[in-house]
C-alpha cells in the first residue's frame, strides 16, 4: 500500500532541484528528485516503518519500528530546511555519501544513500549512538529501512504497531 504524502511544499522548479544539487554536492536519484519536483517535503500517511540492523549492532537492541514525522523540503522556512540540515545541522555527523531526508518523532535521520555498497537506499540514522567527537561517521549506528526511494513511499510506511 503506497503512502499518501500531505502537506508537501512543492512542486519545484527543475531548476531549484539542481540548485540544491549543486549546494549540497550530490546527485538525487531519480525517484527522490521525482518526489521534490513534485511534493517537496510533508508527511506520509500510514507514517509507521521497519528497521532491518545488521547482526550485533547495539541499535537493533532498542530500534525496531520507529514513525515518520517530516520529509525534509527545499524551502526558504529555517525549519525543515533539506540544505541547512544536511550543511549545517548534521554535517560531519551522518556517514559519508547520505543525505538527511527526514526525521522520525524523535530526531533520527531518515537517510538516502547516495553512493558505495549502499547506494539508492533508504537507511535509519540513530542520534542517540552518534560517533563520539573526533571519530568518523560510519554505519554502527545506521539501519536498513528500504531498497529505495519509492520501495520506501509504495511498500514499507504502514500504521501504526
Amino acid at each position: 500500500m503506497a503512502a499518501t504524502i500531505h502537506e508537501g511544499k512543492g512542486p519545484l522548479a527543475e531548476a531549484d532541484v539542481q540548485a540544491a544539487e549543486q549546494a549540497l554536492g550530490v546527485k538525487f536519484p531519480a525517484d527522490y528528485r521525482g518526489y521534490l519536483l513534485s511534493l517537496n517535503g510533508g508527511y506520509p500517511e500510514p507514517d509507521g516503518f521497519d528497521i532491518q540492523w545488521a547482526p550485533g549492532q547495539v541499535c537493533g537492541e532498542d530500534w525496531r519500528r520507529t514513525s515518520m514525522s517530516w520529509f525534509h523540503a527545499i524551502t526558504d522556512d529555517d525549519v525543515g530546511d533539506l540544505l541547512k540540515i544536511n550543511r549545517v545541522d548534521f554535517a560531519g555527523r551522518l556517514p559519508p555519501g547520505t543525505l538527511a531526508i527526514a526525521s522520525d518523532a524523535g530526531g533520527n535521520q531518515l537517510l538516502l544513500a547516495l553512493g558505495g555498497p549502499h547506494a539508492g537506499k533508504v537507511l535509519l540514522w540513530i542520534k542517540d549512538h552518534e560517533a563520539s567527537d573526533g571519530q568518523t561517521p560510519g554505519y554502527d549506528n545506521v539501519g536498513f529501512v528500504a531498497d529505495s526511494f519509492e520501495d520506501f513511499i509504495q511498500n514499507r510506511l504502514t500504521p501504526p504497531a
